[in-house]
């Protein structure tokens, strides 16, 4: 699971930009100052994956989430009927992507299935990675929820 610490001494080897990062197992009790949640370091220096450039699929995001919980997919809310129907999962289709205010941390997402229309909202800790997010769902409007979460992102 991402964040979580090895528990066994690893390698990481990028032939792509060049890196070699290597640390040991964490002791029971040992402070793990300097780590990320990936667990590595680079020279002594924390390391991500997600701040290295190198690119994740969108679903497996580790900023994706809110107070510590994952975000997508989001609980899916049908909007066309007075019944709470609520479904889950990469299912559907995008079809639109809305950020309430420029200031916010949540975005709105409609999607279609199975004849209906949903909606979703993503909540998120970072404002900036929100609308970093906003602006690849954008591009994404008419894909399947499925294959959008398969996509690369960094």
């Amino acid at each position: 699971m991402i964040g979580d610490y090895f528990t066994t001494d690893f390698s990481l080897h990028s032939a792509a930009v060049g890196l070699r990062a290597s640390a040991p197992a964490p002791r029971v009790g040992e402070e793990r100052a300097g780590c990320n949640g990936f667990g590595v370091r680079l020279r002594g220096l924390p390391f991500s994956l997600a701040d290295s450039g190198l690119s994740m699929k969108f679903r497996d995001h580790p900023e994706l989430k809110s107070k510590g919980f994952q975000s997508w997919p989001p609980l899916w809310v049908d909007v066309e009927t007075k019944v709470w129907n609520v479904i889950t999962g990469e299912v559907g289709v995008l079809m639109d992507v809305r950020m309430r205010d420029a200031d916010s941390s949540r975005l709105f997402l409609t999607m279609q299935h199975q004849g209906g229309s949903f909606v979703g909202v993503l909540f998120l800790d970072s404002e900036r990675f929100c609308v970093k997010v906003y602006e690849f769902l954008k591009t994404c409007i008419g894909r399947d929820i499925k294959d959008i979460g398969d996509m690369e992102f960094q």
